[in-house]
């Protein structure tokens, strides 16, 4: 089967308010809200392995992961011509 099985995602729990960010601390008019951004020991490798490791819990949590496995074992023992 080809396709998506699973995916993965991480985003930072820290978060800065927009209100901080419009208007160098004064006060924003209107717009609530926050963004989030990384802790300074957060960098993309770390967060891009904490989304693949969520990704394999999908893949685990559903028994797909030893039907990929063996796929792909499949596929290794291919010859291309």
């Amino acid at each position: 089967m080809v396709g998506i099985r699973s995916f993965g995602a991480y985003v930072p729990m820290l978060r800065l308010p927009f209100a901080a960010i419009a208007g160098g601390g004064r006060k924003a008019s209107g717009g609530g809200g926050e963004k989030a951004v990384a802790y300074f020991d957060e960098d993309a490798v770390t967060m891009a392995v904490a989304a693949a490791t969520d990704c394999l819990r999908g893949l685990m949590a559903s028994g797909s992961i030893a039907s990929a496995r063996a796929a792909s074992a499949r596929h290794a023992g291919q010859r291309h011509s």
